[in-house]
């Protein structure tokens, strides 16, 4: 790793992080959209090893259209690795069947796709999956997010439906994390080992007030937690814990698109923003959900952009998805704990938290989590 390339980040997270990053793999897994496309740039700029890209290949000819994503590194993956490529020729950037095509090549000949991405997985090659708009609202996200839980590999889950992101994260039953606290001088009571100029130095009460002062001398001390993740499933399914919590119009909405995009997608690019806001409204009379009516003047504005991509959008959720991908690689500050929603109209975004009262706990076989929705909230 070449120190002079990476000197900012370094300055920024500390020469073990980023060597952290540069060996870590990644596995980016869905549409080929302006989100994945954020998030791989942010990835391959920041300095990851290795990245791997696979692009969700089924056809939509059935939904009757095709989404309405923007795309400006490539119309295709490896036009993608390629200008990925340019931006770091240091980091490793593949697609998913040059990656089997070089290491797994007995995974190749596999004919569902869905299958082939699993069996990746359980190679345990890469530390962090993330699907990235998983578009139709079938069950592709509880399966990864399966074989994800049974290999100890951390799940993201990222979906954008206009103006509106969403990130979900599942890190598994005991994460831990370091938790970072300054040293204060009147804590300084006895003598703290210190780094300078990659030298190890030991500051007593009886050092100068200047080197005290100097931050470049202190180590931030370490505080461990641990953090017990719901599964995806648990998401979807805990009703009680999203409905109680302050961003609970986002989160209907984010059922709702999820339902929509099963049902009512067929028709919906000849829908007009009545018809939707009438879909939306016999969806809250179905689940019997009530909305406040500001609420539902705010969510009828959603409608309008639910089958499009907002740039804008996709760039701010990348960054964050970035950002918690550096925490999970370094195993620096709490990770998002674990809904993450983000509101391009207000440029705000808010976190749900779920506690683990209220998640419920259902234990499933493979063929009843196919079939089981995942919109209900």
């Amino acid at each position: 790793m070449t120190s002079a390339i990476y000197d900012r980040q370094i300055r920024l997270w500390g020469l073990q992080t980023q060597s952290k990053i540069s060996q870590s793999r990644i596995f980016l897994y869905g549409y080929h959209c302006g989100l994945l496309e954020e998030l791989a740039k942010d990835l391959v700029l920041t300095g990851v090893g290795t990245l791997v890209i696979g692009e969700y290949s089924e056809v939509t000819e059935t939904l009757g259209r095709q989404p309405m994503f923007v795309t400006y590194l490539g119309h295709d993956l490896e036009q993608l690795v390629e200008a990925l490529s340019v931006l770091n020729p240091h980091a490793q950037i593949y697609t998913v069947n040059t990656f089997l095509k070089q290491h797994f090549s007995q995974l190749v000949e596999e004919q569902n796709e869905l299958q082939r991405v699993s069996k990746l997985i359980e190679t345990k090659t890469f530390a962090i999956c993330c699907l990235v708009c998983e578009r139709l609202g079938s069950p592709i996200a509880l399966a990864l997010d399966r074989v994800c839980r049974d290999n100890n590999t951390f799940f993201m889950y990222a979906e954008i439906a206009g103006a509106l992101g969403f990130l979900i994260l599942d890190l598994g039953c005991h994460y831990t994390y370091r938790q970072l606290k300054k040293i204060s001088e009147r804590a300084s009571k006895t003598k703290i080992r210190s780094f300078k100029n990659d030298e190890v130095i030991d500051l007593d009460v009886n050092d100068s007030e200047e080197a005290k002062d100097d931050h470049s001398y202190s180590i931030p001390l370490e505080d461990e937690h641990t953090l017990d993740y719901p599964t995806l499933e648990q998401v979807f399914s805990c009703k009680c814990g999203l409905l109680q919590s302050s961003s609970k119009a986002s989160l209907v909405f984010l059922a709702f698109v999820r339902k929509w995009k099963e049902e009512y997608s067929v028709t919906s690019q000849q829908d007009c923003l009545e018809e939707r806001q009438r879909k939306f409204e016999m969806f809250l009379q179905r689940q019997k959900i009530g909305l406040r009516k500001c609420e539902m003047q705010s969510l009828y504005k959603f409608c309008s952009f639910i089958d499009v991509e907002l740039i804008s959008a996709s760039s701010c959720l990348a960054g964050i998805l970035g950002r918690e991908i550096v925490k999970l690689i370094s195993r620096n500050e709490k990770p998002i704990f674990n809904i993450f929603i983000f509101d391009a109209f207000s440029c705000l975004g808010s976190i749900v938290d779920i506690p683990s009262t209220l998640r419920v706990d259902r234990k499933r076989s493979r063929d009843d989590e196919v079939e089981s929705p995942i919109y209900d909230i």
